[in-house]
């Protein structure tokens, strides 16, 4: 894989995600009165799960992306970056934040999902920020690619190894189990 076409399957996914969140929030709010309807016979829950609403959507949104940008730090041999960046915006922003608003603040659920929310965000723009500044597409393609080689060659060259589940004859058909990448049972 070129590292300009990294980029780019980065950035649609990320496009793809936003646009799907937007939609399936855009709904979520749209129809507000009847899922609480759906939910509960309640008028007070309904009302606190309308108030809480705002704040979940915008979770929702957040959530997609964070989804992808974790799947990049993880494809990009990052992980000890993530960690640093999801413990900073959880445990450093949102739970603070969501304990102060929530508690202090008297805004009860409202502001716990607000620091949720916000912790979601925060995390977003921080690894969106890494990856437009600091990641070198170049050489983390060249560097998923030796990982991918080295992997393949402690397999003896093949990703997937029939194991001997159907006998002789269910290997001949092409059939039988394989064996996961990275070894084990599937």
């Amino acid at each position: 894989m070129q590292p300009l076409n990294a980029r780019r399957i980065f950035r649609l996914a990320c496009c793809l995600l936003l646009c799907t969140n937007t939609l399936v929030a855009s709904v979520l709010w749209a129809e507000r009165r009847r899922l609480t309807a759906l939910l509960t016979p309640d008028a007070a829950v309904a009302a606190q799960m309308q108030r809480i609403l705002p704040a979940a959507i915008l979770g929702i949104i957040g959530d997609g992306q964070v989804a992808v940008l974790g799947g990049l730090l993880r494809a990009a041999g990052r992980q000890g970056t993530g960690a640093l960046l999801y413990l900073t915006s959880y445990w450093g922003v949102g739970l603070p934040l969501g304990i102060t608003l929530g508690f202090w603040l008297d805004w009860g659920a409202l502001g716990l999902w607000m620091g949720v929310a916000s912790a979601t965000a925060l995390q977003a723009v921080f690894v969106h920020t890494w990856a437009a500044l600091r990641l070198d597409w170049g050489r983390e393609v060249l560097r998923s690619q030796a990982n991918i080689d080295q992997m393949l060659d402690s397999h003896g060259g093949a990703a997937a190894q029939p194991l001997a589940a159907g006998g002789e004859e269910a290997e001949e058909r092409g059939g039988g189990v394989t064996q996961p990448l990275l070894g084990g049972r599937a």
